[in-house]
Order: C-alpha cells, then sequence, then structure tokens
C-alpha cells in the first residue's frame, strides 16, 4: 500500500510539471536621433552625421519538454545634412526614430501553446530652410528595422518576422532672392500575432 501510494503520488506530480513548464521572453528598444546643419551669412558651409545601431537576441530551451524560442532585434540609423553657400541663411533638420517590441511565449502539453506578438514602428522627418543664399542645402536619412521569431515545440513550430527599410531625402538649391522651405515626412507601423493552442 505504502508503494503504490508513492507511485500514484510520482506520477500526478510528473504530469503537474509537464502541462505547467512554459518558456516566456519579452524583448524590446527604442531608439531615436536627431541632426542639425545650419550657416548664415558670408561664405561658409556646415556639416552633420549621425550613426547608430542596436541589437539582441533572446534564447531559451526547456529539454524536459522539448520545446524552445529564439527571438531577435536590430535597428539601424543614419542621417546626413549639409549647408554650402553664401549669404542668406542655410539650415536643415532630421528627426528619426525606431521603436520595436516583441513578446512569444511556448507551453507544451494537453493545454499546449505556441504565440507571438510583434510591434515595430519607424518615422523619419526632415526639414530644409533656405533663404536669400546662394549654395545648396541637403539631407539625406534612412533606417532599417527588423525582427524574427521561432517558437517550438515536439508538434510543430511556428515563425513570424517584420523588416521596415526606409529612406529619406531632400535637396535645395538658390540664389540671392530664393525662398525655399522643404518638409518630408514618414511613418511605418507593423503588427502581427500569432497563436497556436491544444495539443502542442
Amino acid at each position: 500500500m505504502f508503494g503504490k501510494l508513492i507511485l500514484s503520488l510520482a506520477i500526478v506530480l510528473l504530469l503537474s510539471s509537464m502541462t505547467s513548464a512554459y518558456i516566456h521572453q519579452e524583448q524590446g528598444f527604442s531608439v531615436g536621433a536627431f541632426n542639425n546643419a545650419a550657416r548664415s551669412g558670408c561664405v561658409g558651409s556646415a556639416a552633420g552625421q549621425n550613426s547608430a545601431e542596436v541589437g539582441h537576441v533572446q534564447r531559451a530551451y526547456d529539454s524536459w519538454n522539448g520545446t524552445s524560442a529564439l527571438q531577435r532585434e536590430t535597428a539601424t540609423i543614419n542621417q546626413s545634412a549639409s549647408a554650402v553657400g553664401s549669404h542668406g541663411s542655410q539650415s536643415v533638420t532630421q528627426r528619426a526614430s525606431a521603436d520595436g517590441i516583441q513578446d512569444q511565449l511556448v507551453r507544451a502539453g494537453i493545454s499546449g501553446k505556441r504565440a507571438g506578438e510583434q510591434n515595430l514602428s519607424v518615422g523619419l522627418d526632415t526639414s530644409i530652410s533656405h533663404v536669400g543664399a546662394v549654395g545648396r542645402t541637403t539631407g539625406t536619412q534612412s533606417l532599417v528595422g527588423a525582427q524574427s521569431q521561432r517558437e517550438t515545440t515536439p508538434y510543430g513550430t511556428s515563425v513570424g518576422s517584420q523588416y521596415i527599410r526606409a529612406t529619406q531625402s531632400a535637396s535645395v538649391s538658390g540664389g540671392p532672392s530664393s525662398v525655399v522651405k522643404v518638409n518630408n515626412g514618414l511613418d511605418a507601423t507593423l503588427n502581427q500575432i500569432s497563436t497556436v493552442t491544444g495539443g502542442l
């Protein structure tokens, strides 16, 4: 009787650990850049550059249940602005931002679940003012953002990915009587959710 009781208890505990074990991961990033180049008065020039890159990876493996999870995020921002001329005034202002967050859950067993959620957004803004100047004003910026996820159980694999590549540029040339302004704006947002449940 004592031996049977211990065996029964061991089975209950084993089933409990198999059905409740899970992997949960979440990661996010936020990167922004500001760039300004301006000149006024006599002959002169101004220039500015920015470059930023972020990236991270999360991995998890549950050897007991044979489940695993992997997710990655990367983002790169590059900005370049210049103002070359004489007299009057010239100005370039640039703003760039990238934000991402992703979440994943893997649970094995009868009530198993593979779930992943991703959100990725980017924004670019360029403003140029060229007033009464003889010369050229330019601004260029680019941004790349990417996310990837993989959730695996003994019964299947779920994969998700998102990618954004954006480029923005503006250029102005003028003379002594020129009054030119340029405003560029770009925004992009990606969202996706994947869920698979039951006997996974």
